[in-house]
């Protein structure tokens, strides 16, 4: 037999390890490849059942979205959840003026309620980390890369949290929920105008001064 025809089924074999290494490596990228899932309610809260998650991949683009607020759930998030034995409830409260001084209210502070409960009101953990997204419009003046939301303790405590604005949207994460607190930044700008406008009437008194005193010295020397 010659090597031609010895070789023939070698490369045979080959060519078919190869191709089913290569079907096998295909089917689970595809079952790797992330999903885009998105749930989304007019209202302020959103029923989830539990065996939503259950199949979920710990690698795909999970969205939770109310009117007043969303969030992004991290992988460490989809994991805790796919354990879910009952059903939970998102809720983003509106933003409101709820434990704020009068002070803090007219300076344009808000606060805002998240949660996540299951159907008997206890509090979900989440696990990990989400971003939350928060509608939000900039005040005349106002620094966008300034912007902070502030955690809420149940003894008042403040606590910062990683804070953006992206897109008429405050982001921030977190992992877990609670009261949190919007902080404008105009005041930043205003606190330089009020500034530059004292600094300019002191100049401007002293300069009409100096003009005053010019127009005496000069009508006392004509006499």
């Amino acid at each position: 037999m010659s090597n031609a025809a010895r070789l023939l089924p070698i490369s045979a074999a080959l060519i078919l390890a190869i191709s089913v290494i290569g079907v096998a490596l295909v089917s689970e990228s595809d079952a790797a490849a992330p999903k885009h899932i998105e749930y989304a309610s007019p209202t302020e809260s959103l029923s989830i059942r539990s065996d939503y998650f259950a199949d979920m991949n710990t690698n795909d683009y999970i969205k939770i979205t109310t009117k007043n607020g969303s969030m992004v759930l991290s992988s460490k998030v989809i994991s805790n959840l796919k354990g879910l034995t009952s059903n939970v409830v998102f809720r983003v409260s509106a933003e409101n003026t709820d434990g704020l001084s009068q002070h803090q209210a007219n300076e344009g502070y808000r606060t805002v309620s998240i949660s996540l409960r299951d159907t008997d009101g206890n509090d979900q953990a989440l696990g990990g980390k989400v971003t939350v997204y928060l509608p939000y419009e900039l005040g005349f003046l106002e620094l966008s890369d300034k912007l902070s939301v502030k955690h809420i303790a149940s003894d008042g405590t403040l606590t910062d949290m990683p804070t953006h604005y992206e897109e008429g949207y405050v982001v921030f994460e977190t992992d877990h929920f609670s009261d949190f607190m919007i902080v404008p930044t105009y005041k930043a700008y205003v606190d330089v105008i009020l500034i530059g406008l004292g600094v300019f009437s002191i100049l401007m008194v002293i300069l009409l001064v100096i003009v005053l005193m010019y127009l005496r010295y000069a009508e006392q020397k004509m006499y």
